[in-house]
């Protein structure tokens, strides 16, 4: 038999799983002009609210939201950095980083994680793409 966990423990489970995600995107990022895919590299795919796709690919180990764009639907955006000011599961906030009022953001949903899709929460990085256009 199955004991259901709280869903203060749930949540807090996801965020430390997000904030490991989004550090390998972070690190990903740092070295991913040397070789983006290596053994310490995993990659995440988004479907973001203004029609673009794409894949990024972050290092796991470390706390940072950024991550290199690998491949995009559109193509202006390869080999940019998607920079994550904020990060909610199933619409609750679990990563806020202060600063952005008033910077455009694009929310991206996660789509798969290292090739295998996400089934089960909705997990929604809001940010935006850099260099961004002026």
């Amino acid at each position: 038999m199955r004991v259901p966990k709280p869903a203060h423990a749930r949540l807090a489970w996801l965020a430390a799983l997000l904030v490991l995600l989004l550090v390998a995107a972070a690190a990903g990022a740092s070295s991913a002009s040397a070789d983006p895919l290596n053994g310490n590299s995993l990659t995440f795919s988004f479907s973001c609210d203004n029609g673009v796709t794409f894949t990024g690919v972050a290092i796991g180990q470390n706390h940072s939201s950024t991550g290199e764009v690998l491949t995009a639907s559109d193509p202006s955006l390869l080999n940019s950095v998607f920079q994550a000011v904020q990060i909610t599961v199933d619409g609750q906030v679990v990563k806020q980083i202060p600063g952005f009022s008033g910077v455009p953001l694009v929310n991206c949903t996660i789509t798969a994680v290292g090739g295998q899709p996400v089934t089960g929460e909705v997990i929604v990085f809001s940010g935006f793409f850099t260099p961004r256009s002026v």
